[in-house]
């Protein structure tokens, strides 16, 4: 749609970078839940309940200044920045439908997080490999 009415900038192509930093945080969590559920096997319930609640929270149509800052007493706007998905949601809303440079903070903090959760998965992982094979 963009290339139809030409309604593109040079932003657009940060959008490239993002799906390989999600998936290498989407790899991160996996590889914990894979040794969670290894272990105790209600967590692939507990995660299906907690993705479905994750995309609702997820700021996906609407951008997070519509949320309400609070909620009875509850810091909404704060639950849903805290949200791993947020970050990168507004990333790709910044740099597609603004059309704006996504800042340098942001990206050290996508990089980072993404790296960091795929190392922690990655460690844990192959800690607990073997008791994940044996199924204990």
């Amino acid at each position: 749609a963009y290339l139809v009415v030409w309604s593109i900038g040079w932003s657009f192509i940060q959008i490239l970078l993002l799906p390989p930093l999600m998936a290498l945080f989407a790899m991160g969590v996996g590889l914990l839940i894979a040794v969670a559920n290894s272990r105790y096997r209600d967590v692939g319930y507990f995660y299906q309940v907690g993705l479905r609640l994750l995309f609702f929270v997820t700021p996906i149509i609407y951008s997070l200044e519509a949320a309400p800052e609070t909620l009875g007493g509850i810091p909404l706007r704060r639950i849903i920045e805290l949200s791993p998905l947020t970050m990168f949601v507004t990333a790709a809303r910044r740099c597609t439908y603004e059309q704006r440079w996504i800042e340098a903070d942001t990206w050290a903090k996508l990089i980072v997080s993404s790296v960091g959760m795929f190392l922690i998965g990655w460690i844990v992982f192959n800690r607990h490999a073997d008791d994940a094979a044996e199924g204990t």
